[in-house]
């Protein structure tokens, strides 16, 4: 088995939070100044997620 290891970046950091919220491997992802995550998905599409209150991630169009 695997075991998992801490992102040593925070473009890494980024990429595999993308990942777990998108459900999918992005095929790039940073933090934003404001704090959020932009995300551009395989397809293309790109995605904005924002910390919610409750430290859960929202996405915005």
């Amino acid at each position: 088995m695997g075991e998992r290891r801490k992102p040593q970046t925070a473009q890494e950091e980024a990429l595999l939070l993308a990942a777990r919220l998108m459900g999918a491997e992005p095929l790039a992802a940073g933090w934003r100044p404001d704090g959020s995550l932009a995300v551009i998905g395989a397809d293309g599409r790109k995605w904005v997620f924002v910390r919610r209150a409750d430290g859960g991630w929202e996405r915005r169009p």
